[in-house]
């Protein structure tokens, strides 16, 4: 009924972002704005931060205050300085000063109960649990939490995206190298997701490998390994998790962007699959809006962008009505689907649960790499602890898989559980084992240049083992990293050694 009374640009205007991570309202036939937010691994407070700044830029442009990008520029900068505890500078003048305590009072307004998000582990732990179970409880629980802070479209539940460089700085994300657990861990996600009313998203659609170039690259892949390798976590999500949106690639395959791929959004995910949800663009893929929306790609993020070509197009016959109409029912079909629709939010975290999820799939995940019998420690164990980050792992990784959050477990805390004697950074005559936690971080829009830890780190590493080796004293290494590190100069110094991933905030 609502594809008979919308015009033509109207529901081309539907189609495109309205701001950096909402869609489009349009009051006169009952469809609200949605909000598109990540992630799989927590509530995205960099996100949230940038849709909040763009409404105040928005309303400054409509009042006639300060240019579009001076206050967008602005409103972005402070981000920091909400999510997280950085000092505020004393020549921070009194007009940003009052930009930053309305992002403060915003942000407050839209946590439930006034409580920050919580941490849970990303793909690469969840994928080395090799428990389906698992992955479906972190999705129930992200969700829920997604819910009450008014997230309607739960983007990257999950990422699919086989490990194929292990230095991709966002490999951390997806579950495994292996297309098998890939496929029968995909599904779990939406299926947790969407039970508790969200609609969930699977990226990125495909084989989107690296961040180097990742707006640029064109992959050369035959179809038989596309079939074999990079869709079948993608297929499972869509068959078997009955995932909501698809969200395209940035990169092309053999000479053709994912968001402009006919063969791969039309005829391989929605006639052969038989997918009847919505493709999302990843913010910025669609290069070409009229390419994009022919091949099948539904919702062009981020907006607000011109449309006039997207109108000429239909005008003219380049897109034919049956395809604008597809996409507008997608589109309209998500949004029935969606928590604002509905009117069905929760208005407070359930703590337990989230707690609960993160704690098991953690405890499942961290693997151990070598132990000479040292391991289990006896209680009691007088312990030594080294490393930056002893007093606080990394949880996440940096860009859209970022949480931002002081809800957070740490490592001589959780030791003193055990025994009366926990040191920082200093080895006793009595202290029984050295254990080294080291790091090698991983973040969305940058690759790993080799496979070595992160510079403090190593220079940290090689000292505290040589301390340890005079002293006498067992050793433990602990890793907490983004991807593959490689150990062969360490392995032989250490008498244990355990892999803990990134582990959210129960690690």
């Amino acid at each position: 009924e609502l594809l008979k009374e919308m015009t033509v640009q109207e529901k081309v205007d539907l189609l495109t972002g309205e701001t950096m991570f909402s869609s489009p309202e349009m009051p006169q036939y009952g469809i609200p704005s949605v909000l598109y937010l990540d992630g799989a691994t927590g509530v995205n407070m960099m996100q949230y931060l940038a849709e909040i700044a763009g409404s105040f830029q928005k309303k400054q442009n409509m009042a006639g205050g300060e240019s579009s990008n001076e206050s967008g520029a602005s409103a972005m900068g402070l981000i920091p300085y909400v999510v997280s505890d950085r000092p505020v500078p004393d020549d921070m003048p009194g007009k940003t000063k009052n930009l930053l305590a309305k992002l403060k009072e915003a942000v407050e307004a839209i946590r439930p109960n006034g409580e920050e998000p919580n941490c849970f582990p990303p793909g690469m732990l969840l994928g080395a649990t090799w428990e389906p179970e698992t992955v479906y409880q972190v999705g129930k629980a992200v969700a829920r939490e997604a819910n009450a802070y008014g997230v309607d479209i739960l983007l990257g539940t999950p990422n699919t995206n086989i490990h194929r460089d292990p230095r991709n700085g966002r490999v951390f994300e997806s579950f495994s190298e292996d297309p098998y657990l890939s496929s029968r861990m995909a599904p779990q996600f939406p299926k947790g997701v969407q039970e508790q009313g969200m609609v969930a998203d699977v990226k990125h659609f495909a084989a989107n490998n690296q961040e180097t170039l990742r707006q640029g690259i064109n992959e050369h892949i035959s179809e038989r390994a596309l079939r074999e390798i990079y869709l079948p976590g993608f297929e499972a999500a869509v068959k078997e998790g009955k995932v909501g949106t698809v969200m395209s690639a940035y990169n092309s395959i053999n000479g053709v962007p994912c968001a402009h791929n006919k063969w791969l959004l039309t005829d391989v995910l929605k006639e052969e699959w038989g997918f009847d949800g919505q493709v999302v663009s990843d913010w910025g893929a669609v290069y070409d809006q009229v390419e994009a929306l022919k091949a099948g790609n539904d919702m062009d993020m981020p907006g607000p962008r011109g449309k006039q070509r997207l109108y000429d197009a239909v005008a003219d016959g380049t897109i034919p009505m049956e395809r604008l109409d597809d996409a507008v029912a997608r589109t309209l079909r998500i949004i029935l689907k969606t928590p604002k629709f509905r009117g069905e939010r929760y208005t407070e975290i359930d703590n337990e649960l989230s707690r609960k999820a993160a704690y098991y799939a953690a405890s499942e995940g961290i693997t151990l790499l070598k132990n000479d019998g040292i391991l289990p420690l006896k209680k009691n164990t007088k312990v030594a602890l080294y490393g930056r980050l002893t007093r606080r792992f990394m949880e996440s990784g940096s860009g859209s898989a970022q949480v931002d959050t002081s809800k957070y477990t740490n490592l001589p805390d959780e030791a003193a559980r055990y025994t009366d004697t926990v040191l920082v950074d200093e080895i006793a005559e009595d202290t029984d084992v050295v254990i080294i936690t080291a790091g090698a971080s991983g973040q969305e829009g940058k690759d790993r240049a080799d496979l070595h830890f992160d510079a403090p780190d190593e220079q940290m590493l090689w000292e505290t083992l040589k301390a340890a080796k005079e002293a006498g004293k067992k050793t433990i290494l602990l890793l907490n990293v983004a991807g593959p590190v490689e150990l062969g100069e360490y392995v032989d110094d250490l008498d244990a050694i355990m892999c803990l991933f990134f582990p959210g905030m129960a690690g």
